[in-house]
């Protein structure tokens, strides 16, 4: 997303779900919306929203950002419930082998 003067735009969650939210009151602040997993590093947003655009269309910008961001929390999910944990409770009795092994053709 993008600001008025062109810099990209970074949101949250948290503000996102009050900012875009359908109901939302024009013109009153917001009680404190905590946020862990932005820059604000556990603090909270104060907002106040001014204005609501219906029906607004999406710069290309915008709608390339959104996919990005919809493929990398897609991409996130998958690999957090897919990760599988690696078992290594032999891997020192496969490692002595081996070593073993080598050192018999090589004549140790």
């Amino acid at each position: 997303m993008t600001r008025t003067d062109n810099t990209t735009m970074l949101v949250s969650g948290p503000f996102d779900g009050y900012a875009f939210g359908a109901v939302t009151e024009l013109g009153k602040w917001s009680d404190p919306i905590v946020d862990t997993k932005f820059s604000t590093q556990g603090g909270c947003w104060v907002v106040k929203l001014v204005e609501k655009e219906a029906d607004r269309l999406l710069s290309d910008e915008d709608r390339q950002y959104l996919i990005d961001k919809a493929y990398s929390d897609w991409l996130t999910d998958v690999h957090l419930q897919y990760n599988p944990e690696i078992d290594i409770s032999g891997l020192s009795d496969v490692l002595t082998w081996a070593i073993d092994r080598a050192k018999k053709e090589l004549g140790y």
